[in-house]
C-alpha cells in the first residue's frame, strides 16, 4: 500500500483528481485540519455544503447514520461529503467490532459520487513510532485499497521557521529567520501553537521586528503555550482541539492548579472582552478598566478569540471553573486532574 506524501496530495487535490476514501494520519495536526477543510471546500464548496457534507466526531457518534449519510445522492454538487475525526479504534466500549466490521463495509462499498475523509487531528494513531499502532492496521490497509492514505509528520525546524515567517509577513510583522527558527523549536513543531504564538508576538511587537527577548518574554515555553491553545479552545467550543492538547498537558505532566488558573483567567479575559465588544467598545477600553497595565497584548489576543464565543456560554464556563476551584482544594492531588477533566468535558459539552 503506498501512503501519499503531503506534496504529492497537494498535487492530488489541485488537479481535481479524488479518491472516494481518504485517511489522513500523523502528528502535523495543523496540517491535517487544513487538508480536511481545503478537500472539502473543493468537493462541496459553499452553496450546496448543507445539502452535501455530514460530519461525524469519532469521539460520539453513530455508526449506522454515517453508513446512511455515505449512502446518499449529492444535491446540486458532485459529490456528497462525509467526514469522520479522531475515531479511536481501540476503544471498544466507543467503538465494538461490529461498528468496525460495518465502517470497513462501508469504505469497501463506497459510492462513486461519495468522498469519506477519515482524519486524527487529536492524537497520533502511530503513538510515537513510525507506523500506525497495530489496532489501526486494518483500517489503514483497507483504505489504502479503496482510496487514498496520507501521512503528515512533524516539519523540520527549517520548514517550520519559513511557514512562520511566512504566517508573520501575511499579517504584516517581521520576523528574522533565527527568530521564527527559535519559535519553532520552543513549540516543538507544533503548527496550532507556533500560530498562536505568532498572533500573541505580533499584537505586542505593533508593527516592529519580533525578537529573541520578545519571544523568551512572552512565550515562556511548550506548557505555558499549550495552556493558552487550550483555553481558546475551550472559549471557542473546539472540542477536538481541547482534548487534543489536554492529553498532550497530562502526558507533560502539568500541575493541576497552574492549568486551572490559566484556563480561570484566560476565560476571564476572554469575558470582558465580549462584554465590551457587544457594547461597541474595544481593546483600549477593557486595558483601561482593568488596568492591564503592561499586559495589554492579553487583551488584543482575547478579542481575537470572540468571533464566535457565545457570552452564556462564557458565563458557565466561568461558574463550572469556580466550582471546579473549590472542589479540587478538598481534593488529593492524585484525583485533581479528574475534577479538572470532568470540568473541561462539562464547558465543552
Amino acid at each position: 500500500m503506498a501512503v501519499l506524501t503531503e506534496s504529492q496530495l497537494k498535487a492530488s487535490v489541485k488537479s481535481g483528481s479524488f479518491s472516494n476514501v481518504y485517511l489522513f494520519y500523523g502528528q502535523d495536526f495543523y496540517t491535517i485540519g487544513q487538508y480536511t477543510k481545503a478537500l472539502v471546500n473543493k468537493l462541496v464548496g459553499e452553496a450546496a455544503r448543507d445539502l452535501n457534507y455530514h460530519e461525524f466526531d469519532g469521539f460520539d457518534f453513530d455508526m449506522g447514520e454515517l453508513a446512511d449519510a455515505c449512502e446518499g445522492l449529492p444535491m446540486f454538487a458532485e459529490y456528497n461529503c462525509c467526514v469522520l475525526s479522531n475515531l479511536n479504534v481501540k476503544n471498544k466500549n466507543l467503538f465494538p467490532k461490529d461498528d468496525y466490521d460495518q465502517l470497513v463495509s462501508v469504505i469497501k462499498n463506497i459510492p462513486e459520487t461519495t468522498v469519506l475523509i477519515i482524519y486524527y487531528s487529536a492524537f497520533d494513531i502511530c503513538d510515537g513510532k513510525k507506523t500506525p499502532d497495530q489496532a489501526y492496521k486494518r483500517l489503514v490497509d483497507n483504505v489504502g485499497k479503496a482510496g487514498t492514505v496520507c501521512y503528515f509528520p512533524i516539519k523540520t525546524v527549517s520548514d517550520n521557521a519559513k511557514d512562520i515567517a511566512s504566517y508573520v509577513k501575511k499579517r504584516k510583522g517581521v520576523i528574522g529567520f533565527d527568530e521564527a527558527a527559535y519559535l519553532a523549536e520552543l513549540c516543538a513543531g507544533n503548527r496550532l501553537l507556533m500560530n498562536s504564538e505568532s498572533d500573541k508576538l505580533l499584537s505586542y511587537a505593533n508593527g516592529s521586528p519580533i525578537t529573541k527577548e520578545m519571544i523568551e518574554l512572552l512565550c515562556a515555553g511548550q506548557a505555558d503555550a499549550k495552556l493558552n491553545y487550550l483555553s481558546a479552545a475551550v472559549i471557542n467550543r473546539n472540542r477536538t482541539a481541547a482534548m487534543q492538547v489536554y492529553n498532550e498537558l497530562c502526558e507533560m505532566q502539568t500541575e493541576p492548579m497552574p492549568l486551572l488558573y490559566t484556563i480561570m483567567n484566560s476565560i476571564i479575559d476572554a469575558y470582558r472582552a465580549k462584554t465590551a465588544y457587544d457594547g461597541g467598545k474595544g481593546p483600549a477600553d477593557v486595558k483601561e478598566d482593568f488596568e492591564y497595565k503592561g499586559r495589554g497584548f492579553v487583551i488584543d489576543n482575547a478579542f481575537k478569540t470572540i468571533n464566535r464565543a457565545d457570552i452564556m456560554h462564557l458565563r458557565r464556563c466561568i461558574d463550572l471553573l469556580i466550582e471546579c476551584e473549590l472542589t479540587i482544594k478538598s481534593r488529593p492531588a492524585q484525583l485533581q486532574s479528574i475534577v479538572i477533566e470532568e470540568t473541561l468535558i462539562k464547558m465543552l459539552s
